[in-house]
């Protein structure tokens, strides 16, 4: 009797241990429009032998960030919204990514928030107060981004150093208020010591503008 109760006590726990994971979701490119090439369905190699990737259940999207066997949850959405909402990996520095978002499905010309993930903690470097996202040079280890997702003219680029954690101010091209989509209009074209060169659209027409660092 003893010897039947104890295989049923063994084989109990051992069903409780073979309980299924969370399924690990790919994302098809076409299937979710995301129109991004850095994309390669949501498992995404970092620096340093990082990843990230996403899991679900049937409430739930989670995207963690993992080395090795550790991993942290960084961003959390309900089931009911559209996946563009967890975020993605944009740009990828040393210690630091860049995680950007944008809400549903996203016309091309909305502001995306971004946060920098410290790799090592999981934890946002960046001001509490909102932060939206221009673009990123990987090489340099440089990200732009601006406080306000409709900036105006009182409004600055921030300039981040990833590296040695100076952050800068610049004021926009003034052109650029004419017409909507702001942030979604400009790009890095060049960095070198002393300067950065931005290219931007401006009725129709790309321009530059170029900042002392």
């Amino acid at each position: 009797m003893k010897s039947i109760i104890a295989v049923f006590i063994f084989s109990l726990l051992f069903s409780c241990k073979l309980k299924p994971k969370p399924q690990l979701i790919y994302a098809d490119q076409k299937k979710f429009a995301l129109g991004l090439d850095t994309l390669d369905g949501f498992e995404h190699d970092l620096i340093g032998g990082y990843k990230t990737f996403v899991l679900t259940d049937s409430n739930y999207y989670y995207l963690l960030l993992q080395k090795d066997t550790i991993s942290k949850i960084i961003s959390t959405i309900e089931a009911y919204h559209h996946i563009n909402t967890l975020g993605w990996a944009e740009a990828d520095f040393d210690s630091s990514f860049v995680l950007v978002s944008k809400f549903g499905g996203g016309f091309p010309g909305n502001p995306m928030p971004c946060e920098l993930i410290e790799k090592s903690t999981g934890k946002n470097l960046l001001t509490q107060n909102g932060a939206f996202f221009i673009d990123a040079d990987e090489k340099h280890q440089v990200l732009l981004y601006c406080e306000n997702d409709v900036p105006d003219i009182g409004d600055s680029i921030i300039w981040k150093d990833v590296k040695s954690n100076i952050k800068k101010k610049y004021p926009f091209p003034k052109d650029i208020f004419e017409e909507a989509g702001i942030l979604n209009r400009m790009k890095i074209k060049s960095i070198s010591k002393e300067l950065l060169v931005i290219k931007y659209l401006s009725n129709n027409k790309e321009k530059e503008k170029r900042y002392q660092l």
